[in-house]
């Protein structure tokens, strides 16, 4: 089988990135807040017309504190601003446990005793390995 390249060293395909094995965390600092908000939730909100004062709770799932700060200046800047007293998260708890996340934060809100019948809530999943980015629009009944 012959493959379109070629090395003496197969780890060169590793060193020189063609196989990565770790997230290059400056691709994902310069690229994961603009491509989420700016091209991923905006669109979201304008298309099923909901603004920032029309959700109760925000429910980010990010894998560090880095982001918490990073991810509100851009949605402020963006012109779609959730206080941080309306943002409900268990990282600092729970940890980032990946794709199980968003199921205990919404589990943890609910067993809080703080929802409430017509509350709506915005849930935020990043998967910022592929730039995948999912939005949960979902109201208490």
């Amino acid at each position: 089988m012959q493959y379109a390249y070629e090395t003496e060293d197969p780890l060169d395909i590793v060193r020189q990135g063609f196989l990565a094995f770790k997230q290059d965390a400056r691709i994902l600092n310069e690229h994961i807040l603009p491509a989420s908000i700016d091209r991923a939730l905006l669109p979201v909100a304008r298309k099923r017309d909901f603004k920032p004062a029309d959700i109760t709770w925000f429910l980010p799932h990010y894998s560090s504190e880095y982001f918490r700060e990073r991810l509100h200046d851009r949605m402020v800047q963006q012109g779609f601003d959730i206080p941080l007293d309306r943002w409900f998260t268990n990282l600092t708890r729970v940890g980032n446990i990946g794709s199980a996340s968003i199921y205990l934060i919404i589990e943890e809100l609910l067993y809080s005793g703080r929802l409430r019948r017509g509350d709506r809530l915005l849930c935020y999943i990043p998967e910022s390995a592929r730039f995948n980015f999912c939005y949960m629009h979902l109201t208490v009944e």
